[in-house]
Parts: C-alpha cells; structure tokens; sequence
C-alpha cells in the first residue's frame, strides 16, 4: 500500500449525486413504504395502476422515477403481487400479429398489434 491510497482524498459528490442519493435512501424509507402500503391496503384485491392517492405520495415527496424503486422494494419483499396488462396483442412476437402468414377469414377482425405493457400491483393477502 503507497501512501497515495494512504492519504488519498474521499471522492467528492456534485450537487446532482446528493440529490440522487438523497431520493434513492427517500424511496427507500420506511416512511414512504409504510405509507404506500397503507394505500394498497385499503384497497384490498383491487389491483392499482398509479391511482391519484399514490401520485399524491409520489408529489408529496417529490419522487419521480424513484416512486417506482419504491413499489418495486415491496414487491420484491413479498408485500405486493403484480400482473402485466398487456396493450393490443400479448407479445411482440405473437402469431395473432397483422402480416403474418396465418390468412383471416372474411368477417374477422384484424388482430391487435402489440403495444406494450404496464404492470398492475395490489396488496399480497395477511390472512
């Protein structure tokens, strides 16, 4: 070990790495999850989208994107289940897709294209 590592200097944070790391540890908290919970619990079984009581958290805080590490801290601690909504067709590469080579019969509709996906989250059952 060279004095360098030694006596080197702590690498400094700019204004927008606090800020950052101030939203992460704000998502994060105990405070924020508990009030998140507390919304998906009162509505039980349903699940929710960003409904107007959870962007009021996210408001409330100023969270941003970071709103989203939120939920994601608690589905993966088990406290919420999620389901994907899928926009027009299931996948990107369903066969129900316009111009494929399966022909439509007279009077079909025309299959949905695919459009994406949003993800669904509601309370996991206490009982």
């Amino acid at each position: 070990m060279t004095q360098f590592d030694l006596f080197a200097p702590e690498p400094l944070l700019c204004a927008g790495d606090m800020a950052r790391q101030r939203l992460i540890d704000l998502a994060r908290s105990e405070q924020v999850k508990a009030e998140v919970m507390a919304i998906y619990r009162a509505h039980p079984g349903e699940f929710l989208w960003f409904n107007e009581e959870l962007l009021v958290i996210k408001r409330k805080y100023d969270l941003g994107s970071y709103f989203n590490d939120t939920i994601r801290i608690l589905h993966s601690e088990g406290k919420l289940e999620s389901r994907n909504v899928y926009f027009g067709a299931e996948r990107p590469c369903s066969a129900d897709l316009a111009g494929t080579s399966q022909k439509r019969k007279k009077g079909e509709p025309e299959p949905l294209p695919y459009m994406g996906y949003a993800v669904e989250y509601r309370a996991m059952d206490v009982s």
